[in-house]
């Protein structure tokens, strides 16, 4: 693959032909490995649907027909995804001179992927956690903690299954999130020693209750896998999957309050990132500034000016006080 990185792009070449130059041009970027198994996939579907045109036959009509199929067929961030693939593959195609502009820039605007997100109320975040202390299936699964760790920081679930050990520091009741879970081609779940942005970086003054619970978690052998993560897999010594650890989460979800021949329980809404945006909606409420918020999930800085002259240390303690239970 890499040898396609020197290779000679002409309007003749095929979209499929076009692929290989763009994905080394992907991997010499150092893209994370989720990205490059995202762009991978979505690269195949190009291939597949619209790789035979050749680059100077990709007109807007033609390209922007392939994406409203995709979106109607996949949805929105399917479509997106490949929206970004044929954006970089024909800004390959530009720098070679093979065509004189992306017919990618003038597509028709895709749909939105993006819901509303509820928050909790602080009553309902409670009820959640006892309820997930109750259920011996979630406790089986290891749910309640990392739901709780969860409330407690803002951490994204990849985040939150990469902590390790070491990255805790109880005395002080801080943690450091430098790592997300990811699951890579070939390698299964691995940790991947860097956050999913660069501002993703940050130590956390977490609530007292989360310092006991970490304390707790450290005697208890049957959650520590090889890679020293704090939420390890509950049933082998390995990194968690995400996408297990949702389904298993929305399986419990749905059973709280559930209604006897219900589908569905009052929570079957909530998902991981619920309790990502319930704790933002508590800060502010609080009365946290946004800098502050922004730093507690790991956000780009509100503005220019604040990254460049604040620094980007251990979030404020006002943060643990107010999301302690």
């Amino acid at each position: 693959m890499n040898d396609q990185g020197d290779a000679v792009v002409r309007s003749s070449m095929t979209l499929s032909q076009l692929i290989p130059v763009w994905e080394a041009d992907v991997l010499a970027r150092g893209r994370a490995a989720r990205t490059i198994d995202q762009y991978h996939y979505s690269a195949a579907r190009v291939a597949k649907e619209i790789g035979q045109l050749r680059i100077g036959e990709c007109t807007v009509g033609r390209i922007d027909a392939f994406m409203q199929r995709v979106a109607a067929s996949s949805g929105p961030a399917a479509a997106t995804m490949c929206r970004k693939v044929l954006s970089g593959m024909f800004v390959i195609a530009v720098r070679h001179g093979a065509v004189d502009n992306s017919p990618v820039h003038d597509l028709t605007p895709l749909p939105s992927s993006k819901r509303p997100v509820r928050a909790l109320t602080a009553d309902e975040a409670d009820r959640i956690v006892d309820a997930l202390r109750a259920d011996e299936h979630a406790v089986l699964y290891d749910l309640p903690d990392p739901v709780e760790f969860m409330l407690g920081t803002e951490c994204r679930i990849g985040e939150v299954l990469a902590l390790r050990e070491r990255a805790c520091d109880l005395d002080a009741g801080t943690v450091e999130i430098c790592a997300t879970a990811v699951r890579a081609k070939g390698a299964g779940m691995v940790i991947q020693e860097r956050t999913k942005t660069a501002s993703g970086w940050r130590v956390l003054a977490v609530p007292p209750y989360v310092v006991a619970m970490l304390r707790r978690r450290k005697d208890e052998l049957r959650f520590r896998s090889g890679e020293g993560v704090v939420f390890g897999s509950p049933l082998a010594s390995t990194v968690r999957d995400q996408s297990n650890f949702s389904n298993q989460l929305r399986a419990a979800l749905n059973r709280i309050d559930r209604p006897d021949g219900a589908e569905a329980g009052p929570f079957s809404w909530v998902t991981a990132h619920t309790f990502r945006k319930t704790v933002a909606t508590r800060l502010d409420d609080a009365g946290l500034s946004s800098r502050q918020i922004a730093d507690q999930l790991g956000h780009a800085n509100p503005s220019m000016t604040t990254d460049v002259y604040m620094g980007r240390k251990v979030t404020v303690a006002d943060a643990a006080r107010l999301l302690d239970r």
